[in-house]
């Protein structure tokens, strides 16, 4: 019968079987179903690698326009028209609903990025971080704290971190932080006035430490670190300090203290910084404790002794490699007569 519907149409038994192997497929009916599961899947991998949903806005994963997807879901939530199943499956993964929560929570994951590498979160204020503008969300951070709009919540995960709420704390802390820096590899904290320690104006810092601490500005709690360091408040101490330096230097090298009037050590003029503690030490105006290290270094005070002194170490150095002290009278040994 050409009219028997059953020769143009499946029966039920037959629809039935067919769906049956489709969905053995995992055949999806819906499509907008098969969409929103495929945006679910690359939010999976981004997950199961950064570990958290927090995909910029503009962020490809495997081509896959996932930071737009994000977006997407937010704005579903926000008009109700998320369904309850999706959002649990989401929320499952910590996705994070509010936008301005999601701007932070990318801000705060910077940060604890930064400080994972360089171990605090002295953050300059230009710095960027992976593209993203560190410096200026700590800024934010800071003014909303002040301005009393910071939650409680979010002062509490930043101070988790060691943040430094004031900023002149933080200038202070990143100076304090490249002065360790100089100390654990010289042993001191006795700065050249022009060093820069990686870029940072450290010997200009300590100046302005030592300004600070003889106008009475400098907390007690902050000239105690620096105290700890073994730092050196008087500036004339410092320079003396940073000739005795160089003197161990020389010493160290040459075995003895008999420094050329014209030498200089590394750029700096020992000759004559030794030609004037000579002086001081005529004068009576030169510590006895400074007398004490000095001479522990072989120092002579007499000039013309010292004038002696560099001949005949000359003239051992002649004698090593001669034999004898039978010096020709035009000869200069490394330049002296």
């Amino acid at each position: 019968d050409l009219h028997d519907e059953s020769h143009s149409f499946p029966t039920r038994r037959s629809s039935d079987l067919r769906i049956k192997r489709l969905e053995a497929l995992s055949f999806v009916w819906d499509t907008l179903e098969q969409a929103w599961e495929e945006g679910l899947r690359h939010l999976k991998a981004y997950h199961a690698r950064e570990g958290d949903c927090l995909a910029p806005h503009l962020h490809k994963e495997d081509g896959y326009r996932l930071g737009q997807w994000i977006s997407t879901q937010r704005a579903a939530k926000s008009e109700g028209t998320l369904s309850t199943s999706r959002a649990q499956r989401l929320e499952a993964l910590g996705f994070v609903w509010d936008r301005l929560e999601h701007a932070w929570e990318e801000g705060f994951n910077h940060l604890k990025q930064y400080r994972d590498r360089e171990r605090d979160c002295l953050v300059p204020t230009h710095h960027k971080e992976d593209g993203f503008r560190l410096g200026l969300w700590i800024s934010n951070q800071r003014s909303m704290e002040l301005s009393g709009k910071l939650p409680a919540k979010r002062v509490q995960r930043l101070e988790a971190l060691g943040f430094v709420w004031d900023p002149n704390e933080q200038a202070w802390e990143e100076g304090f932080n490249y002065l360790q820096t100089y100390h654990a590899r010289e042993g001191d904290c006795v700065v050249p006035t022009n060093h820069k320690e990686d870029g940072f104006r450290l010997g200009a810092w300590t100046a302005s430490q030592r300004t600070r601490k003889s106008s009475r500005k400098l907390s007690t709690k902050r000239a105690q670190r620096l105290e700890e360091l073994g730092f050196v408040w008087d500036r004339l101490e410092h320079a003396w300090e940073e000739g005795f330096s160089h003197l161990e230097q020389y010493y160290a090298r040459e075995q003895n203290s008999l420094v050329p009037q014209s030498h200089k050590e590394d750029g700096y003029n020992l000759g004559t910084w030794v030609g004037t503690q000579r002086v001081s030490k005529a004068n009576g105006q030169l510590l006895t404790e400074r007398v004490q290290r000095l001479e522990a270094l072989g120092f002579i005070w007499d000039s013309k002794e010292h004038a002696w002194e560099e001949g005949f170490s000359y003239l051992q150095t002649y004698h090593a490699r001669e034999g004898d002290c039978l010096v020709p009278t035009v000869h200069k040994e490394d330049g002296y007569n």
